[in-house]
C-alpha cells in the first residue's frame, strides 16, 4: 500500500515568526494582518489529526536570533518560545548533505532552497509560508500562504 504524503507540511521560518510577534505585540498593526493569519493557520493545522507539521532545526536558532535582537522582545521569554515549537511540530535536522543539495538548486534565496530541500526530504504535499513567490521556482510542492491554508486538501 502507498503511503499518502498529503498530510504533511513544512512551516516556513516567517510563518512562526509573525505568529510570534502577533501574540506578544497584538496592537502593532505591522504585526495584526499577517500575524493573526499565521496565528489562525497554525492553529487551524494542529486541529488536523491527519496532519503531521514539520520544521527546520534552523528555524528554531533564527527564531532565536530574531526575537533576541528585537529590543521590545523579553528574553527571558524567548525559551518559551523555542520550547512551544518543539512541543507542537517535529523538528527536523538540516544535514551538510541537505546543505549541499540546497546549494545546488542555484536558487536567489538560499534559505528558502534549505526549506523546499527538507519539505522534499520529508516528501511534503505542502509549505506554509508568508512569502509564496520565493518557492515559484521549485517543483512537486504547493506551496500557500498562512489566509490560504483552508484549500489545502488532506
Amino acid at each position: 500500500m502507498l503511503k499518502n504524503f498529503s498530510n504533511r507540511v513544512f512551516i516556513d521560518t516567517n510563518v512562526f515568526l509573525y505568529e510570534i510577534f502577533y501574540r506578544n505585540f497584538p496592537e502593532n498593526e505591522a504585526y495584526e494582518k499577517q500575524g493573526k493569519q499565521a496565528d489562525l493557520a497554525l492553529k487551524y493545522l494542529k486541529k488536523q489529526s491527519q496532519v503531521t507539521l514539520y520544521v527546520a532545526s534552523f528555524t528554531l536558532v533564527q527564531i532565536l536570533s530574531t526575537l533576541s535582537n528585537h529590543r521590545q522582545f523579553p528574553n527571558q521569554q524567548i525559551p518559551q518560545e523555542i520550547v512551544q515549537i518543539l512541543e507542537n511540530y517535529e523538528v527536523i535536522d538540516f544535514t551538510q548533505a541537505d546543505m549541499k543539495e540546497a546549494i545546488a538548486l542555484n536558487a536567489p534565496d538560499l534559505e528558502d532552497a534549505f526549506q523546499y530541500t527538507l519539505s522534499q526530504k520529508l516528501r511534503c504535499a505542502y509549505i506554509l509560508s508568508e512569502n509564496t513567490r520565493d518557492f515559484n521556482q521549485f517543483q512537486n510542492i504547493q506551496v500557500f500562504k498562512p489566509k490560504k491554508v483552508r484549500y489545502m486538501m488532506f
